[in-house]
Formats: C-alpha cells, sequence, structure tokens
C-alpha cells in the first residue's frame, strides 16, 4: 500500500523501523523495489535504492520463454513496459555508490535484447539511451559474453552505434553465442552495421549449430519477417536491402570463392546434402510477390549476384538444388526433416509402423536420385542451367494461372446456380459487385 501511494513520510517510517525487512521476497520472490518497477511506481522505487535495497536481487519469472531465465528489477522493468524509469533509477544508484557499469550490465543487455524489435516509441528512445550510456559511462571492457554467450555486438541495431563500439576496442566479432550464431546473424539486415563489423574481421562463414551460415539468415523466413514494413513503398526496399548485404559478404567473403557453397545440417531428401543459403527462395510462382517465399525473381537476382562475384560454382549449385525440389515436387515426396518440416508442415500423420510407406519413400528417393543423376552426366554449364530454371518458373506460372481460371470459373458457377435457384436470395448489388470482381 505505502508503494502504491507513494507517499514518501510512510515509506521512510517502514523503511526506519523495518531496515532489515526492505529486502523481503514474496511468495513470487518479489523484492519491493521489483514490484515498485513492475507498477511503475518511479518515486517508490527511487526511495528504495536510496535507502540501500540490494539491486542484485534476481526472480525467475515462468511466463518468460527460457524456464530458468532470471531477471532483476531492469528486467522487471522492461518486461512489464516500465523500461523508460530504467534510466532514472540508474542514475540514483550512481548516486547511492553503485557501479552500474558493471554490476547492471548484465540486466541492461537482457532488456536491450527483449525489447529490440518493439516498435514503441518508448522502447526505441530506450535503445538509443542503451549506447549512449555505453559511450559515456559503460564499463572499460566491452569484450564480455552474456549469459546465452552473446556479445554487445549480437544486439546492434542503430548505424550510430558500431563504431563507438569497435572504438571502445570491441574485437569478438566472431564470438558464437549459444546458438552457435556470432554477430553477422543479426547484422546481415542492416548494411552499415554490417559493412562495418565485415570490415573490422567477422567471418562470414561462421555456421552455427545448424550449420547455416549468415548467407542462410540473409535469405531466411525469419529474417523477412523482422523485415516486413507497414507500408508497400517501404516493401519495394526489401529487395534492395537483401541484395545489397548479399554483395558485402561475398565481398568480404575472400576465400569464399575457393570454397564450396555452405549449406546446413538438414537430412531431408529435397537436398542433396544439406540445404544452400538460395533454398529459401521459391523459383515457383505464386498469387502474390511479396516474399522470397512467393517471388521467383529473387531466385533469379541472387543467382546473378553470386555469378557477378565470380562465384559461378555456387550459381550452379543453387540452380541444381532448385530443379532437384522442382522434381522432388513433381513426384510428390514428403518432407522429412526437422528442419523442412518447420517450413512445410505435413498434412498427413507418419506412422512408422507403416512399412508401405516407408518402401514407397525409399523408391521415391531412389527415383530421385536417377533423375538428378541425369542432369549430373549431362555436364550442363550454368547458360543451360539457367535456361532449365526459367523453363520451371514459366510451368509454374502457367500451372499458377490455370489454377487462377478454374477458381474463377467455380465461383462464376457457385453465383449462376445461386440465381437459377427455384427461390433465388435477394442479394445486395455492393454484395454482387464484390463477388464478380473477387472472380477475375
Amino acid at each position: 500500500m505505502a508503494l502504491r501511494s507513494e507517499d514518501q513520510t510512510i515509506l521512510e517510517i517502514l523503511v526506519n523501523k523495518f531496515a532489515s525487512h526492505i529486502d523481503n521476497t514474496d511468495n513470487w520472490g518479489f523484492t519491493p523495489l521489483m514490484y515498485a518497477v513492475a507498477m511503475g511506481y518511479r518515486e517508490s522505487a527511487s526511495f528504495l535504492i536510496r535507502h540501500g535495497a540490494n539491486l542484485s536481487v534476481r526472480v525467475r519469472l515462468p511466463g518468460l520463454s527460457d524456464p530458468g531465465q532470471e531477471c532483476d528489477f531492469i528486467g522487471c522493468a522492461s518486461i512489464w513496459g516500465r523500461a523508460d524509469i530504467v534510466w532514472d533509477l540508474l542514475q540514483d544508484a550512481i548516486h547511492a555508490g553503485h557501479d552500474v557499469a558493471q554490476q547492471f550490465w548484465r540486466g541492461l543487455a537482457e532488456t536491450l535484447d527483449r525489447i529490440l524489435y518493439s516498435i514503441d516509441q518508448n522502447d526505441k528512445i530506450w535503445v538509443k539511451r542503451f549506447w549512449d550510456f555505453l559511450s559515456s559511462s559503460g564499463p572499460r571492457d566491452v569484450n564480455f559474453t552474456f549469459g546465452d554467450g552473446k556479445t554487445l555486438a549480437h544486439l546492434l541495431q542503430l548505424a550510430e552505434t558500431v563504431e563507438p563500439l569497435i572504438q571502445k576496442g570491441f574485437s569478438a566479432l566472431n564470438q558464437r553465442d549459444g546458438s552457435g550464431e556470432h554477430c553477422l546473424f543479426n547484422a546481415v539486415r542492416y548494411h552499415h552495421i554490417l559493412a562495418t563489423l565485415l570490415t573490422n574481421g567477422a567471418e562470414p562463414s561462421i555456421a552455427n549449430r545448424k550449420g547455416e551460415t549468415a548467407y542462410h539468415r540473409l535469405f531466411s523466413l525469419k529474417l523477412f519477417k523482422r523485415l516486413v514494413p507497414q507500408s508497400r513503398q517501404a516493401a519495394a526496399l526489401i529487395p534492395h536491402v537483401i541484395f545489397r548485404s548479399l554483395r558485402l559478404l561475398l565481398q568480404h567473403d575472400v576465400v569464399g570463392g575457393t570454397r564450396p557453397i555452405p549449406s546446413d545440417n538438414c537430412g531431408c531428401p529435397c537436398t542433396e546434402n544439406g540445404h544452400l543459403p538460395l533454398d529459401h527462395l521459391n523459383p515457383r510462382f505464386q498469387d502474390t510477390f511479396v516474399s522470397p517465399e512467393t517471388n521467383p525473381l529473387w531466385a533469379l537476382e541472387a543467382i546473378s549476384v553470386f555469378e557477378d562475384h565470380g562465384r559461378v560454382e555456387w550459381a550452379r549449385r543453387s540452380i541444381i538444388s532448385f530443379i532437384r525440389r522442382s522434381e522432388f515436387s513433381k513426384l510428390g515426396m514428403k518432407h522429412t526433416d526437422c528442419c523442412c518440416l518447420e517450413k512445410f508442415p505435413s498434412t498427413e500423420e507418419e506412422r512408422f509402423w507403416d512399412t508401405s510407406s516407408i518402401i514407397r519413400r525409399e523408391q521415391l528417393i531412389e527415383q530421385l536420385e536417377q533423375k538428378m543423376a541425369t542432369y549430373a552426366s549431362q555436364a550442363l554449364d550454368l547458360p543451360a542451367l539457367k535456361g532449365m530454371l526459367v523453363l520451371i518458373m514459366n510451368d509454374s506460372y502457367q500451372e499458377t494461372l490455370s489454377k487462377r481460371a478454374e477458381e474463377a470459373q467455380q465461383k462464376r458457377e457457385k453465383l449462376e446456380d445461386l440465381w437459377s435457384a427455384s427461390e433465388a436470395p435477394v442479394v445486395s448489388p455492393c454484395y454482387l459487385g464484390t463477388y464478380l470482381i473477387s472472380s477475375f
């Protein structure tokens, strides 16, 4: 009650009388300071800090994605949307004699990681203040890692923050986090940040635990979802962002020209030895062209970029992989590896005891390998392979047109049946117009 009222007199009486209880926790492990911060009671939280509240207490929150994740009062502030008051409280902590730069970096960086992709304006201001604080009062050694193995370079988002970080002596550019990812997995969507990290020694070919590299992340659905803008005008810039980053990676990948194109650890038959970076793209036409999964022209553009930078073999392998996936689909095969199932969930339940389906799948895999061996025996050069890819795209385009025409015909027949019924319902002109338009 005293915290909620923010009555300094009552709080002072309680602290003077029960000073030893200032850090008592409730059934959830929350201290009074955590409660005050989570509820946004700025004055009460400041009072507790000035009177000796323990700022290092951490609480485990079962609602977080990681069951074992803990946070301090700074984390509580960000989780409950009170991150805007953190910086004022840190100033109070500095006045109370705390070494904020060393003691609270973990909580600050966890907060930064948690709100990094928020569209809330207050969160964006918080991110800017974090990096300003790093430049002015941050720790002397910035080459440290957090509990999940991340470094400050993993959290870069603002273009103006990367160079001050490098100037402060940051050099752990190829440090991998718990999932095996280094800073370029995050930086591929920020051209200026990516250029600076690459110039200072970040290596594009480092793979994570799934075998994916920054090239894979550049064309992944995970990245695209974070790039999706709110307007069509901004959406038109997405290919520009992605292909500009691809050119940067190729320019700084000094040994890439002598190394095979990177592949991940996927064991699905739709790939020969794992997914290649461009396998996230789709060379088949679909109803919309708003994403790399539905716009086949992205595949052609990426292959041209490989060719422009002397990665002819990378371009060949990418087209062969597209051809393999096309043959895979023609045979009606199902994706079996876990990473494929994330992208192409199966609608039918697989039964491990159904030996007939297992035998059938093995037969289809053998047919697929025989088909790919036929292509390999022809020793096709890059122009011939590009011609085959265009044919695949044309076939899928004609298939899409036929499908759309069939759907339109079904709608027209349904409308005709509606009007020819003995008791024709009354249909408003607005509804009729909308229905007719959607049929073409």
